[in-house]
């Protein structure tokens, strides 16, 4: 299925790219952390990927009944995946060619509240910003999802922050200086207390650690 590294290839017409086009291809391990409609039948998938960290690629066809990759595309499967991007336009979404499961996340799915906290937590890694590569964080991700949860998803935020250099036990209120802080906002890397958060303008880039 999935071998290889970057390399250069004229696509041919499938996966539904225009033949002739000269793509690069990029092979890596990624975890699914998110999924959404794209177009009429198409998905974006959003991935956390090793080599890239986080992405946003297009799954041609991957609404339609008999889409081959989708049971491969759920968010919380640790995959390898086949990327492909027009050679000539670097921020151009990456289109995926071919994906396989390397892990299903088991351990995360056995019950409701395991499979809640762990689609938490995959959607935490999403808040990411796109392009930001760090083996740090992918090591310690797959990490917590390939094994048995042992903690709260909170305490596992936390620790990815700490990964992430933004340490949650050390940290103070962005607003009023108090420790002991309840909330990280991704879009201005500054931790709140529960008490201003709940005067601020919350937004999806404000994660809890409560």
């Amino acid at each position: 299925c999935c071998r290889g590294g970057a390399t250069r290839s004229r696509n041919r017409g499938r996966d539904g790219i225009a033949s002739g086009v000269s793509m690069i291809e990029l092979v890596t391990e990624a975890i699914v952390v998110g999924k959404e409609p794209w177009r009429e039948r198409d998905a974006r998938i959003f991935l956390y990927t090793k080599e890239l960290g986080l992405i946003a690629a297009k799954a041609t066809s991957a609404r339609s009944p008999r889409a081959k990759l989708n049971a491969h595309l759920e968010p919380m499967n640790v995959i390898m995946v086949r990327l492909a991007q027009r050679q000539e336009n670097e921020s151009a979404m990456f289109q995926i060619s071919d994906a396989l499961i390397v892990d299903h996340c088991a351990l995360w799915r056995d019950t409701s509240a395991h499979l809640e906290d762990g689609l938490e937590l995959v959607g935490f890694l999403k808040q990411q910003q796109i392009g930001d590569a760090d083996l740090g964080i992918w090591g310690a991700a797959k990490k917590i999802l390939t094994t048995p949860p042992r903690a709260t998803v909170a305490t596992y935020k936390k620790e990815l922050l700490g990964v992430m250099g933004f340490e949650p036990m050390h940290a103070t209120c962005a607003s009023c200086s108090a420790g002991g802080v309840a909330a990280f906002d991704f879009g201005s890397a500054i931790f709140y207390c529960k008490d201003c958060l709940q005067i601020i303008a919350t937004n999806e880039a404000i994660v809890m650690l409560e």
